[in-house]
């Protein structure tokens, strides 16, 4: 499993240089190529390490599992290190005690991958098709996923970003790749690796892909509660609290489909915590939350068989949601 593109990606709360892959599903060319019926989207997913100081990064075994799954599954995946990963050539900067700049990094992660969509959209005369995604996290990757702001909120970052900044740059960039990807595709040879920033093309997205467009869904595997936030992370850190009518955030919001994996042996936060927590959840979420405790899991999914179980829960509500999605 190799990425398409590996390059650098500046974050939008500082500018810091991020690792980011773009990773394509074998079938690539009937995701993006062969599909003419318009209620079918195309779909993507980012995915988010553990704690950078703690040696997490996109490497991780976890995070390359989900990524394997999801690409069987035709699914675009974009996976990035946090700032501070502690590799040669990786993400710059320091791991933040309040997890804003973090935010950030998850943030810019989402805007390419939702415009590198969107362009492929619209090449394709579907503009507006939705746009299915998939926003991931596991371990410390959750605790910055539950921080997220809405995806109008997301969306209004680059659409009102201006010429030269790092949401503006992170738009072109996506735009050039996938424009760069459907003429390999038109004329097969093996797609180069980009690493600068700077590009000639447009500044601004000239077509905004609605919020409406953008059918998002929420992926925790090994959340981290309070208060082991404040033991393992950092006092700033504390995982947000979900209140009723919390449109400003987007997993808390409990508007889309969500799916919460633990392990009963999670030495993190207790599988009685987590349960009491999707539990609580569960109950604001009109039935789109699922969750599932796997017995005699730790928090790190070691043991034989362990991955190729959870692979097997997250097709099948992957499945569940692009069905749910198709008849919206």
């Amino acid at each position: 499993m190799e990425p398409a593109y590996t390059f650098t990606l500046p974050s939008i709360h500082d500018d810091i240089a991020l690792s980011v892959r773009l990773y394509h599903p074998k079938n690539l060319s009937h995701v993006i190529m062969d599909i003419k019926e318009p209620r079918l989207a195309l779909k993507g997913a980012v995915i988010a390490h553990p704690y950078a100081p703690f040696g997490g990064c996109q490497d991780d075994h976890v995070v390359l599992a989900v990524t394997h799954c999801l690409l069987k599954q035709g699914y675009i995946v974009v996976t990035f290190d946090f700032r501070q990963v502690l590799r040669a050539g990786d993400s710059a900067g320091k791991t933040s005690w309040t997890g804003s700049p973090e935010v950030g990094d998850y943030t810019s992660a989402i805007g390419l991958l939702v415009y590198y969509l969107h362009t492929d959209a619209q090449e394709l005369d579907k503009p507006s098709s939705k746009l299915q995604v998939i926003l991931a996290g596991y371990s410390y990757g959750s605790l910055i996923l539950a921080r997220l702001p809405h995806m109008s909120h997301i969306i209004e970052t680059f659409e009102s970003a201006e010429k030269g900044t790092s949401a503006s740059e992170i738009y072109l960039r996506a735009r050039t790749l996938a424009r760069r990807t459907r003429q390999s595709l038109l004329e097969p040879s093996p797609p180069s690796t980009p690493r600068g920033r700077r590009l000639n093309s447009e500044s601004s997205p000239r077509s905004r892909p609605q919020t409406s467009q953008v059918n998002v869904s929420y992926l925790m595997i090994s959340p981290v509660l309070f208060p082991m936030t404040t033991t393992l992370l950092s006092p700033g850190l504390a995982f947000p609290t979900a209140k009723a009518g919390n449109t400003g955030s987007g997993f808390l919001s409990m508007e889309y489909s969500s799916m919460v994996l633990f392990g009963s042996l999670d030495h993190f936060t207790s599988a009685k915590k987590l349960k009491q927590w999707v539990e609580r959840l569960s109950t604001t979420s009109s039935g789109r939350l699922q969750w599932e405790c796997f017995q005699g899991v730790d928090h790190f999914w070691r043991g034989d068989g362990v991955l190729d179980e959870v692979q097997a829960r997250i097709k099948t509500w992957t499945s569940s949601s692009t069905e749910q999605s198709l008849q919206t």
